[in-house]
């Protein structure tokens, strides 16, 4: 779910970053300048500076601008996918110089983002989904090996991700580990050794991600009370949801779906 958006040109003399713990995973593309994160209460060296940079929730840093107006697109997404977020993680922070055909890539997709916000119709969270999957595809486009995979790895992914989606299908009933693996005529420790040859993570951890962005995507695009989430998705009550939540995500859901997805106003582009 996107969370924040900004693309144009800001005036960082006029308007420093002061930002110091930001909530969100933050995608940031520089359309002339490179740019470095500054932790100020850490003591670890300066990052070098590159055009795209992909920052993981909860970690304290402002970004430093060589120059003082910057044409930027800065993304805020609730969770980003797996791949990525296994990487950052191992990484701490995720860093890219695009080429010019890539940023141009990424002007297409801030502009759509863009007219996205401006309509906020029904297909607007599609469109937003679209965006955190290419700026995804864009950060690990020379990360992934491009190596074909086998038989064997393709039937595993094939269960574990029959596995995931029968369970996103029947989550409203908070399906049980064993349900999972009766649904795929499997034993429920052949489908822990699957979830841990695909994924690397217990049935658990990824059945929780999935309740998790589910939740949250409710949160962001619906009106439904705490009590209908829950339910919704798989929690016995309101009070181990918000636990639950508020574990993953820092704030306790009511207080999260108030941060509303925000924009700034798109500011003119300098010539080229």
């Amino acid at each position: 779910m996107l969370r924040y958006f900004a693309y144009g040109v800001r005036d960082f003399g006029d308007a420093p970053d002061c930002s110091d713990f930001r909530l969100n995973w933050e995608f940031i593309v520089t359309f002339r300048h490179g740019v470095s994160p500054v932790f100020p209460h850490d003591p670890r060296p300066t990052e070098p500076a590159a055009n795209f940079w992909v920052m993981p929730p909860k970690l304290r840093y402002n970004w430093n601008f060589p120059a003082t107006k910057v044409e930027r697109a800065v993304f805020h997404f609730a969770m980003v996918p797996e791949p990525l977020e296994d990487l950052v993680r191992w990484q701490g922070a995720f860093r890219r110089q695009l080429a010019a055909d890539e940023l141009t890539e990424v002007r297409n997709i801030a502009t759509t983002v863009d007219a996205a916000m401006a309509r906020r119709d029904r297909l607007s969270p599609l469109r937003f989904q679209r965006a955190l999957i290419e700026l995804t595809l864009l950060a690990l486009r020379h990360e992934v090996a491009t190596a074909g995979e086998s038989t064997l790895e393709t039937q595993v992914a094939d269960r574990v991700e029959y596995a995931v989606a029968w369970y996103r299908e029947h989550l409203a009933e908070g399906p049980k580990l064993e349900q999972v693996a009766a649904a795929l005529h499997l034993s429920v420790s052949h489908l822990r050794r699957l979830f841990h040859a695909y994924y690397r993570r217990s049935p658990k951890e990824v059945f929780d991600r999935v309740r998790l962005e589910t939740a949250a995507s409710l949160l962001a695009t619906s009106t439904a009370t705490l009590e209908a989430v829950a339910g919704r998705t798989g929690f016995h009550s309101v009070t181990d949801f918000c636990r639950v939540f508020k574990k993953r995500f820092g704030h306790p859901p009511d207080e999260w779906r108030r941060t509303k997805v925000r924009a700034r106003p798109a500011v003119p582009a300098p010539d080229r």
